[in-house]
């Protein structure tokens, strides 16, 4: 729809070009139209209340990082003592986008770059207030082009009004972007699930299954994409959260774990992160209790592998414990 609206307004004058476009919208609106039906009746709504439907509507704040800060620079490090200057940055960007705006002497061309990066993102905006929030960079990636070249107007207006200006912002923007990636390139930031499901792929044994617990908004995605192996994957329920404060040096029953029946072995991954589920210490103890753990291994990023067997079965398992 921004696209159209875009077209009308830049061709309202040319009868001609509008008829020549509208004919070829209506061919190409009728060959897609099951699959429009299909979209707006099935896979939107699926969408709109899957994983979407977890985040949370997004802030004034969220707003200006993701149009500035996110198309420009991957954060640096997560230290209290960078976020003063992220901060400084973002507003530098907001300044510089306000004045290619505003600033005098607009060309044509101008407004229709602003016009292409700014009415895709109200869109996009107003959707996630009246449904499901979708303001997520790789949904407004495709407006990032037109975001920068309206950020390099402005910087050119700052070198043509105060040089020392100018070199002051280039060196923040180095800063910047040096820092993200610095920290993205020497830092291991994302949880080791190549390395877990690596572990398990190379001492699985016909008969194993996998249980899961995953924080993801779409856990299944995981196994998806790192596991290749057979064995069927279930997902792990805790039925109970983080003991009281008030209760965790006491004698209290602990939280039981909700899982498949397990007649053999079964290999148990743990993420902790985001603080959900229950603390590591307590989940290990669970896993102790109710079953016989064979193995124990400790992945970057709060992430914990176990091989268990049954209490109710002998089976001796090769594998040693780490």
């Amino acid at each position: 729809m921004p696209d159209i609206l875009l077209i009308g307004l830049k061709f309202r004058n040319q009868r001609r070009v509008l008829l020549g476009f509208a004919k070829w919208l209506l061919v190409i609106g009728i060959v897609w139209l099951p699959f429009a039906i299909q979209f707006a009746t099935v896979s939107t709504p699926q969408f709109m209340n899957h994983w979407v439907a977890l985040k949370p509507k997004p802030g004034i704040k969220n707003v200006v990082r993701m149009l500035t800060q996110k198309f420009t620079v991957n954060g640096g490090w997560p230290s209290p003592i960078v976020y003063p200057f992220y901060n400084v940055y973002t507003v530098m960007l907001v300044v510089l986008l306000g004045m290619a705006l505003l600033g005098r002497n607009r060309k044509p061309q101008l407004f229709w770059v602003a016009v292409w990066g700014l009415l895709p993102s109200a869109a996009i905006l107003c959707i996630s207030y009246i449904s499901s929030s979708i303001w997520i960079p790789r949904y407004l990636l495709f407006v990032a082009p037109y975001l920068l070249i309206l950020l390099a107007i402005g910087f050119m207006k700052v070198w043509h009004w105060q040089r020392n200006v100018a070199i002051v912002v280039v060196l923040t923007y180095i800063v910047a972007v040096s820092g993200g990636l610095g920290y993205y390139y020497t830092k291991l930031n994302r949880e080791d699930w190549r390395g877990i499901f690596q572990t398990i792929s190379l001492n699985e044994k016909p008969g194993d299954s996998l249980v899961l617990h995953i924080t993801k908004p779409r856990p299944e995605v995981v196994p998806e994409h790192y596991y290749q192996g057979s064995a069927p994957i279930h997902f792990l329920e805790i039925s109970q959260e983080l003991f009281p404060e008030e209760n965790k040096q006491s004698e209290v029953e602990p939280a039981r774990l909700t899982l498949p029946p397990i007649k053999s072995r079964s290999w148990v991954v743990y993420e902790s992160s985001l603080g959900r589920g229950i603390e590591p210490e307590t989940f290990r103890k669970l896993v102790e209790k109710q079953f016989n753990l064979q193995k124990h291994q400790i992945f970057f990023r709060d992430l914990e592998l176990f091989l268990v067997t049954p209490r109710s079965t002998s089976t001796e398992v090769n594998s040693p414990p780490s």
